[in-house]
């Protein structure tokens, strides 16, 4: 997508915002592949401050014990009044940073949280009885980033997941769970001794022409094994030394002479 005004910029910017749950910084816009809004915020507005500034989200910082318990209540108050419509679209953890009123929040955490001072003072904040991240979401999370074009493993929902995301998939279960709930082939559990070990891995050396190295490994898709020889052998490197194959080599004992009759 094309940002090709400062109106634009900013309402995609507003969109990560919401999105992340926080206002990202240069930084976090390329971790989350924002790297071509990234982009346009340097070509229409020179830098990502100038973006906030423009944006009104450059809040002056308070101290910590600036904030008290009757303050903190009277601002969250005025803000959730103000904020009405937009709260029944987009939970206050998420709108408080877009509007630049990232501080308020802090100085809610600092009295128990938003939710404790809603029940307690009665805020009149209309906040969720569930978890956001439960079964469904879950689901729905893994599909978006598979639709992205991403391998699902742990270390790409860890990149690409948001806030929250993890913790939960920890506490509901297996990931290949929630990949079959998603449409996701999900690969059979090997079990892997020593001889299978290197059983398979001479015939991948047959399949390459060389020993593969443990970069190959994974494209392959033989993350499972390179865990399993990690347990036995200790590392990739020890199981190549034990059995002689180095720098992608076949080992020495691989080689026979064939005497034509």
């Amino acid at each position: 997508m094309k940002y090709n005004s400062k109106v634009a910029v900013i309402e995609a910017y507003q969109e990560a915002i919401i999105l992340l749950g926080k206002i990202p910084t240069v930084l976090e816009l390329r971790k989350h592949g924002f790297q071509h809004l990234e982009y346009c915020i340097c070509r229409q507005f020179g830098k990502l401050s100038e973006l906030k500034k423009e944006m009104g989200l450059n809040s002056p910082k308070k101290d910590y014990n600036y904030w008290t318990l009757d303050q903190t209540v009277a601002s969250l108050r005025a803000f959730i009044d103000a904020h009405r419509d937009a709260l029944a679209n987009t939970p206050i953890s998420k709108l408080l940073p877009a509007t630049g009123h990232s501080y308020l929040y802090d100085a809610a955490q600092k009295f128990k949280g938003i939710r404790y001072l809603n029940e307690t003072y009665q805020l009149g904040l209309d906040l969720p009885l569930v978890a956001y991240w439960v079964e469904e979401t879950l689901v729905q999370e893994i599909r978006r980033i598979h639709d992205q074009g991403y391998a699902i493993n742990m270390t790409t929902l860890q990149r690409y997941a948001r806030k929250g995301f993890m913790s939960a998939l920890k506490k509901a279960g297996p990931l290949s769970y929630f990949m079959e709930k998603a449409g996701i082939p999900v690969k059979p559990v090997r079990e892997w001794t020593a001889d299978s070990i290197l059983l398979t891995y001479r015939e991948l050396c047959e399949q390459e022409g060389k020993s593969p190295t443990y970069v190959r490994l994974l494209a392959l898709g033989y993350s499972d094994l390179l865990k399993a020889l990690s347990n036995i052998y200790g590392s990739f490197q020890a199981f190549r030394k034990t059995f002689g194959y180095s720098n992608g080599k076949k080992p020495a004992n691989y080689w026979t002479i064939d005497v034509p009759e």
